[in-house]
């Protein structure tokens, strides 16, 4: 893949940032009933419209029993503008950006404001787990990006290339704490999705090991770092020359 680590480019000229999610995964004391109506009370959230999330039907001893339900959100909060939306669950806390992004400095500060405010509501927490997300929908019109044959993955079945109707996952380590699950998904393998792409690029890094990360400061950090780690590996996948033509320089 393309080594960028030392000449980054800053971003796309036309946005393919469709969705970012910070997600944080946690233990608390708390009742597992109080620790979501907390966070649903939060000051800063009282104007977003409430939904509960198909879990919620599910009984608690049950979710909790099982690992996937256990940190699936119940309840989601959307702002007016429908571009920001908060998703609770018992032992998880996730902060979107949806639609057009923010950009990075202004959602790491709206990260670390909910990351105060999920420390300050319940100071004993335990982190367990830590990721941000991007999802991203590249196009031939913006990106130059037609199949997965534009980019620089190459995928063989005996002697024949996959481009087209693919659904690759693969996982990553991007250092000591942080590994990466890469998705990427031609339309075909996508129901329900109004956007126009022609491959969906899915990166996700979370942490390894979460035993130095119960500090919130040093939570922050880590979102930081794999902001950045994320974003080499994103810029990665293309090619030199495609880079140089749908970057800002």
């Amino acid at each position: 893949m393309n080594d960028l680590s030392m000449n980054l480019p800053n971003k796309l000229i036309t946005d393919s940032i469709a969705e970012a999610i910070c997600e944080i995964r946690f233990e608390t004391h708390e009742i597992s009933e109080i620790v979501v109506g907390k966070l649903a009370a939060v000051d800063t959230w009282q104007d977003y419209e409430h939904t509960r999330l198909p879990v919620s039907d599910i009984p608690t001893q049950i979710r909790l029993q099982d690992s996937d339900f256990k940190h699936q959100p119940l309840m989601q909060l959307n702002n007016i503008e429908k571009n920001r939306s908060v998703r609770i669950g018992t032992h998880v806390l996730a902060y979107n950006n949806v639609g057009e992004y923010a950009g990075w400095e202004q959602y790491y500060l709206e990260i670390r404001n909910v990351i105060n405010i999920l420390f300050k509501t319940f100071p004993k927490l335990e982190i367990t787990r830590l990721g941000i997300r991007y999802i991203n929908a590249l196009n031939e019109k913006s990106h130059y990006i037609s199949s997965l044959n534009d980019l620089e993955i190459k995928v063989n079945v005996g002697n024949q290339e996959l481009t087209k109707n693919i659904n690759l996952n693969y996982k990553k380590l991007l250092g000591d704490n942080f590994e990466a699950l890469v998705r990427l998904s031609t339309p075909s393998f996508l129901k329900g999705v109004n956007i126009d792409m022609n491959l969906l690029v899915d990166l996700d890094v979370y942490s390894k090991d979460v035993e130095s990360l119960q500090d919130k400061e040093k939570v922050i950090s880590w979102i930081e770092t794999a902001h950045q780690k994320e974003k080499e590996e994103f810029f990665s996948l293309f090619r030199p020359e495609t880079l140089e033509k749908i970057v800002e320089e």
